[in-house]
């Protein structure tokens, strides 16, 4: 049997990722595909736990790091199966995203690279992104405020929507600057669009061509 996939859809909170997520998963469905969908609430271990600590303002970034990429590599336990079974895994926040995460707090690239070296590399890498204004109305519609709990408490001064602006750019500017081949989608216009994007950047890799070859 034919070694499935494992798809990563990263960015900060707000780009789309669970949307586009559940989409594509539908989308490759339809088409004839086996799809899981997993982010990091699916871990029995850690997901509650990662869910509960962010409201703690005390716990250390550190240690939510690796709570985080325990989570990941306790789903390494439905991944490799699935994709043994030829099955399409796509990620919701996957490495990319927690690196980020770390890397705008201050954390060591390096030392943060040899915890990922044990998790499950994914085949297909697509990071979204949008203007950091746009992702603010959709944090705001989603959750009718703007609560710094759920990504940057310790980030945040006494504004907290130039806080959140600034989380979020440099957030975003660390997550474009990598230099593998990794398909990048502006999530900020229709989304329709960018959906149709990341579908056609998927099945080409699906059919056996190699993204670089993708115009």
């Amino acid at each position: 049997m034919e070694r499935g996939l494992l798809i990563s859809l990263d960015g900060v909170e707000g780009a789309g990722r669970t949307s586009h997520a559940n989409q594509l998963a539908k989308k490759l469905e339809y088409l004839g595909y086996g799809v899981i969908n997993l982010d990091i609430q699916k871990s029995k271990l850690f997901g509650n736990v990662i869910s509960k600590k962010k409201k703690d303002i005390f716990f250390e970034t550190r240690t939510l790091f690796m709570a985080h990429a325990t989570a990941l590599a306790d789903l390494g336990n439905i991944i490799e199966p699935a994709l043994e079974s030829g099955f399409i895994v796509i990620f919701d926040g996957y490495i990319d995203t927690l690196k980020s995460w770390g890397l705008v707090r201050g954390l060591d690239e390096t030392w943060m690279n040899s915890i990922f070296s044990m998790l499950i590399k994914p085949d297909i890498e697509i990071h979204l992104y949008a203007a950091s204004d746009i992702i603010i109305k959709r944090i705001i519609k989603k959750m009718g405020f703007l609560d710094p709990l759920t990504s940057s408490i310790e980030l945040c001064n006494a504004d907290l929507y130039d806080s959140y602006i600034n989380y979020i750019i440099n957030f975003q500017d660390i997550l474009v600057k990598s230099s593998r081949n990794i398909i990048y989608v502006d999530t900020g216009g229709k989304f329709a669009k960018a959906n149709s994007r990341i579908v056609r950047r998927v099945y080409r890799k699906i059919q056996g061509k190699q993204i670089s070859d993708i115009k």
